[in-house]
């Protein structure tokens, strides 16, 4: 196998805590022209030749991993579980596996790659449930459940996260509007502040007749009033793709938009991306910022070759190098990154470029079994990550039951709330949390499993809960927002 080297991207977004890639801005969530550019590539990542789908074999059950290095914020392992016939897909652009997102998404940057990288629904799954392992015990615990609403055509309704300790803390929820045609009209994200949910922003997106996007606005929320944040517009070519981005940022001083910078797109005669060129407002005009180039290898239509690099005053400067080594399968067998970042340290500003060389194992379906990364900080190559990615086939795996096999009627209630669960849940132990605003548990019942089950809510004081079910020794069920009248 070649010797190579792929940039961590779940590594990367963690040293970006304290680490910020040389001259690049600091990019923060409402950075919409990235996840645009990302969304180009959506129909480029998920695809490959010669190999088979994991629709309708097998979807992704489970991965755990091990880092050696910058191992805070790190889950050990997770489970995702289904309902329907949605599954799992492997992007061979990200290299990995990614949660269920809107195609316009708000995730912390990922290295300067990850920009062109489409955030789709890899995971379509409902539920993700994580855990984490105390290094120095080497026990592990839950530390983080999410959880996925869709609606028929399996566009992504609700999200809802929670970290999982004695009071069911919630972290970030948000929902999202379609219209007929399926795209993404609206993105509502909500925070925690103090005991209750709070509208925290908004995004809003607008198309033309021909259904292309022209327009997308950020608005953050406070205090009861909406304040603009961001817009962006959106131009095309004679054959539909998008060839200029043109950002907006609004003066509160002067009360009105200033174009803050330009997005200018360009693809090969195959109408693969090939390069995407920034300039920035730097208050007296436009000037080049950085630039970032994909290449491809003859028949495929994922990038195996990246290339970033920054303008200054005395010319450019080269962020990051990735290559892709196909191998035999046609698949990326490893893959060779080497990243140029700033440490901000007490000290000052140190540069370092960091190298890793990553490989890849796959199954007979073209999935990926096991993935190891080496890091090169400046001594040597040494032994940093792991991950091992365990699946499940389509059909005839229902170890749990659906999250569409159990039933909550009425809600609102009054007095009681019915449930209905399907034949997979019966005769098993379960638990019922009844969880208030405060993340404190005002009731608890447990009971054997039974096709019909009341609980009662007459006790409750009018307002809204969380009802949490499970298997009392096994897996969460359901969480299911309940008002109380």
């Amino acid at each position: 196998m070649k010797k190579a080297l792929l940039i961590s991207l779940s590594l990367l977004a963690t040293m970006q805590l304290f680490a910020q890639s040389a001259m690049k801005p600091a990019f923060s969530w409402n950075d919409g022209p990235h996840r645009f550019i990302k969304k180009l590539l959506q129909v480029q990542a998920q695809s490959h030749s010669g190999a088979k789908t994991t629709t309708p074999s097998e979807r992704l059950k489970s991965s755990d991993y091990d880092w050696q290095y910058f191992t805070f914020n790190v889950d050990d392992s997770i489970r995702y579980e289904y309902s329907g016939s949605r599954a799992s897909t492997f992007d061979l652009n990200a290299m990995s596996f990614s949660f269920p997102t809107t195609p316009y998404d708000y995730d912390e940057p990922m290295a300067n790659i990850s920009y062109y990288i489409p955030r789709t629904m890899n995971v379509l799954c409902d539920t993700a449930y994580a855990w984490a392992k105390n290094r120095s015990t080497g026990h592990y615990s839950p530390s983080r459940s999410t959880y996925a609403g869709y609606d028929a055509n399996n566009n992504l309704l609700s999200y809802y996260n929670i970290y999982v300790d004695t009071t069911y803390n919630p972290d970030l929820s948000y929902a999202n509007k379609f219209d007929a045609s399926n795209k993404i009209t609206a993105n509502i994200w909500f925070g925690r502040s103090g005991a209750a949910w709070d509208t925290s922003a908004a995004r809003y997106f607008t198309y033309n007749t021909a259904g292309q996007l022209i327009q997308d606005s950020m608005f953050s929320y406070a205090s009861g009033v909406w304040y603009p944040q961001k817009k962006y517009k959106y131009s095309y070519d004679g054959s539909g793709k998008p060839i200029l981005i043109n950002a907006f940022d609004w003066d509160t001083t002067a009360s009105n938009w200033f174009n803050s910078s330009n997005y200018t797109i360009s693809y090969y005669g195959t109408g693969n991306l090939q390069s995407v060129f920034v300039t920035q407002d730097t208050g007296t005009g436009m000037f080049p910022a950085y630039k970032d180039s994909l290449g491809y290898a003859s028949g495929y239509n994922y990038f195996n070759y990246y290339l970033a690099y920054s303008f200054t005053d005395t010319g450019r400067t080269v962020n990051a190098i990735m290559h892709k080594y196909i191998g035999s399968s046609g698949l990326p067998d490893s893959v060779n990154t080497s990243e140029l970042i700033y440490f901000y340290t007490s000290g000052g500003i140190v540069a370092q470029t960091l190298y890793f060389n990553d490989y890849y194992y796959y199954n007979t379906y073209g999935d990926p079994v096991a993935w190891v990364q080496y890091l090169n900080m400046g001594s040597g190559y040494k032994y940093n990550a792991q991950e091992n990615f365990f699946y499940e086939t389509l059909t005839g795996v229902a170890d749990v039951p659906n999250k569409t096999d159990i039933s909550i009627y009425p809600n609102p209630a009054n007095n009681v709330v019915n449930l209905k669960l399907s034949n997979t849940a019966i005769d098993k132990n379960i638990t019922i949390n009844i969880i208030n605003t405060l993340g404190q548990v005002v009731k608890t019942q447990t009971a054997t499993a039974q096709s019909t089950m009341q609980v009662s809510v007459s006790d409750l004081a009018p307002g809204t809960y969380l009802m949490y079910i499970k298997e009392t020794n096994g897996s969460l069920w359901r969480v299911q927002k309940l008002i109380k009248e």
